[in-house]
């Protein structure tokens, strides 16, 4: 079962399953009132009612007990600068906040319209724009998303490309032919 952790402030932490939460219980990022979000369910619960999770200890945990995928790489506690804080608004920074939950509507549109634009308006131009915004939709965490924008985008680009030569051959050549 995995969970996502809430923090007071709105963010979304996550998911993780039960090894990964007492990692941060371990580490005072989850404190016993640190609300959680089923990913399933969305039910939501105090860190405290989860079953698997052990408050009071606050060493760190033996290695044997990590995943292997967390036993060969481990993460800064803390960023760069930054001090533990001691409530649990702490945000947990080995972890970025699930970044499907980002908000990339804006990065989304602003894609789109740059795609379509490129159709007709300066593809050099929009199209870049189009691919630009759609890798930071895919780096945000929406790769499916953001992948085949980047692809609409570059077809569109090329698009406007072949469609800007052919209008510009057909009114050059009809120029031509009226000039005789």
């Amino acid at each position: 079962m995995q969970y996502y952790v809430l923090s007071q402030d709105g963010q979304k932490y996550g998911p993780g399953d039960v090894v990964t939460l007492q990692l941060w219980v371990n580490e005072n990022r989850v404190l016993p009132d640190t609300l959680l979000e089923e990913t399933g369910s969305g039910m939501k619960i105090a860190a405290s009612s989860l079953p698997g999770l052990q408050f009071g200890f606050h060493g760190a945990t033996p290695i044997s007990t990590l995943p292997s995928n967390q036993q060969s790489h481990p993460a800064p506690l803390y960023g760069p600068g930054s001090l533990p804080q001691s409530s649990c608004q702490q945000r947990p920074s080995m972890y970025q906040p699930y970044q499907s939950e980002m908000n990339n509507t804006g990065y989304i549109v602003g894609a789109i319209i740059c795609a379509v634009l490129s159709l007709g308006f300066f593809p050099v131009i929009f199209g870049p724009a189009a691919i630009f915004l759609s890798y930071k939709v895919k780096t945000r965490g929406d790769v499916i998303t953001g992948s085949i924008l980047m692809a609409v985008s570059a077809v569109t680009m090329v698009l406007g490309v072949v469609i800007g030569a052919v209008i510009g051959f057909e009114a050059a050549t009809s120029y031509m032919n009226s000039t005789r």
